[in-house]
Formats: C-alpha cells, structure tokens, sequence
C-alpha cells in the first residue's frame, strides 16, 4: 500500500468565546450561543478558503479538513491530522480557541522546536513543531503545525497559518 493510500486523516476542535464586556459580569447562554455560532461559521469560510487553494496535505484533504464542535459544546477546533502509516510520521494543522481564566490580552506568540526520533519521527524527516498562541479577554488561539521536509510543507503552513490566524482573530473579537 503506498503512502498516499495509507494516509488517515483525523479532525477535531476547540474554540472558546468572548466573555462579558467591562462591568457585565453575567452573559447570557443566548449570546454564548451567538458568539458560537459567529465563530464556527468564521471556521467554515476559513476552512473554504484553504480549499480554494492549494492546501493538500493529504489525499482526502477536502473530507478531513473539519470544523467540529468540542464535547462540551464550548469550542470548535478547525483542524487535519494525517498519518503516512500506524508507525510513520504524522502531521497537523490545527487551530483552538478555548477559555482561560485570566482576563489578559497578548499578541500572538510564536515557537518553534524540533521533534525528533520517536516511533513516529526520524532525524532524517526534519520534523518542525511551529506553535503560536494569543489571548484576548478570557480566550485563548493556539495554531500548531507539525511537518517534516516533504515538498509543498513550508506553503502548507504559510498558509494555514495565515488564514488560521485571521480566523482565529475574528473569533477572539
């Protein structure tokens, strides 16, 4: 079976919304609710837009590229996961969005590590862990990308990133 019949594709999600302008300290499930449905539809034209492109990294990228609703019903999570093989490399571009307790704005951060030599990575797959995160009122992005060398890696996740992060701007408002 080659590496593209193989390829698995997993999505899941976690999004949390915005809290309570200056002095209201209740929100009503109604706006929660609003605010929910504002964002998993911002998810939704991020998700078309990285389809209009050329963001393919994997076979059935149209199918496993998802918007998902969280357990709890507080998030979403647009995200696709992919695996060469049970013991190969796996990749991700994800984005979340979920609640934090402090009420702290930060602009996005970014980090970037190596992963190396495990049962999924070897040091010849030059595997890259990117991670930005950004907090606005009582909400927290986190976008993570994991990929290795392969052609077409760094415009994946230029522009997942770019269009994961404008979304993930939008919802945070």
């Amino acid at each position: 079976m080659g590496h593209l019949a193989a390829l698995t594709l997993i999505a899941a999600v976690a999004v949390a919304w915005p809290r309570p302008v200056r002095g209201d300290t209740t929100v009503s499930s109604g706006d929660a609710a609003a605010a929910a449905g504002r964002c998993r539809e911002r998810l939704a034209r991020a998700r078309a837009e990285l389809l209009e492109t050329d963001f393919r990294p994997a076979a059935d990228t149209p199918r496993a590229l998802q918007v998902l609703a969280s357990d709890d019903g507080a998030g979403l999570e647009l995200s696709v996961y992919t695996a060469a093989a049970a013991d190969g490399l796996h990749e991700q571009f994800v984005l979340t969005v979920e609640p934090v307790a402090a009420r702290v704005a930060a602009p996005w951060r970014r980090r970037q590590r190596s992963i190396c030599c495990d049962d999924q990575a070897e040091a010849e797959d030059h595997v890259v862990e990117v991670v930005w995160t950004r907090q606005q009122r009582k909400s927290r992005a986190t976008l993570s990308t994991v990929t290795g060398r392969y052609p077409g890696r760094r415009r994946w996740v230029a522009l997942f990133t770019a269009i994961a992060k404008r979304a993930a701007d939008d919802c945070l408002r």
